[in-house]
């Protein structure tokens, strides 16, 4: 499973994130801890390949840091925070509703460890040797590409005080408010419509197809799934994670383990 696709998973839980919030049960023990554990094996892993990465950067070492895994490490580390900031912010907006310490204290933990492994991919990026500034130029301009879609996706929730604390900018996470009175609902301000699919086209224009650690990315999707109501997932219009295969591991990359499933957007665009 390709990190794009837990993304694509954020978009349609902040799309429904009213009904989400409403729910009266609590998470289950055993789906907090399958979230916690998946998340935790993939930090170890990204903490694993950055330790390698800032080695062969600091001793000067080219051949050590492998710019094509440096790409698809960072990548990953960038993407997996749309699910990240969008999971804990839903999980603190539902605390009024249905209070749930265990879930909440597993999203907050993972979001701080995400920002950390952010922090030091942004800064391997800027380390970066001058002959790949191409390639860091098209990871930065992704990185802002998805705080952008971040801000959009956490104005979705209902209490907007929630979706400023894990915004990247609050302003424009404000700005992205849907409009009152009657269009109430219909277009955030300042954004043209969007659906679940058009992220995903977006996403796979401007990310490479193979995934770092498709294995875990599609157990921590799992575990998203196992703390809703499974049975309401059609009925709220659920994009068809199990259909589209999207939390099946698919072929193998020996540079980075597994190669994440594409969508036909992708695809079109590798046949380029």
């Amino acid at each position: 499973m390709h990190a794009r696709e837990l993304a694509v998973m954020a978009s349609w839980l902040a799309g429904h994130s009213t009904r989400l919030v409403l729910r009266r049960e609590p998470t289950s023990c055993g789906a907090a801890q399958q979230y916690w554990t998946s998340c935790k094996g993939r930090m170890q892993r990204w903490m694993h390949a950055l330790d390698r990465l800032e080695d062969g950067a600091r001793y000067c070492e080219p051949e050590r840091v492998g710019w094509p895994a440096v790409k698809i490490v960072l990548e990953e580390i960038l993407l997996s925070e749309v699910l990240t900031r969008t999971w804990a912010a839903l999980v603190s907006d539902r605390e009024k509703s249905c209070p749930d310490a265990g879930m909440r204290l597993v999203a907050l933990n993972v979001h701080a460890q995400q920002s950390v492994a952010r922090n030091r991919a942004l800064r391997l990026l800027v380390a970066a040797d001058p002959c790949r500034e191409r390639t860091a130029g098209r990871i930065n301009q992704l990185r802002v590409q998805l705080e952008r879609w971040s801000d959009l996706l956490l104005s979705r929730l209902s209490n907007p005080g929630v979706g400023a604390r894990f915004a990247f900018d609050a302003r424009r996470m404000m700005n992205f408010r849907p409009l009152r009175g009657p269009r109430r609902g219909a277009v955030p301000c300042g954004e043209p419509g969007w659906s679940s699919q058009v992220f995903s086209d977006d996403l796979c224009n401007s990310t490479g197809r193979t995934a770092a650690n498709p294995d875990w990315n599609r157990k921590i999707a799992s575990g998203v799934m196992a703390c809703l109501e499974a049975d309401r997932f059609e009925t709220q219009g659920w994009p068809g994670l199990t259909d589209r295969g999207w939390i099946e591991t698919e072929g193998a990359d020996p540079r980075v383990n597994l190669d994440g499933p594409t969508s036909d957007a992708c695809r079109k665009r590798d046949a380029r």
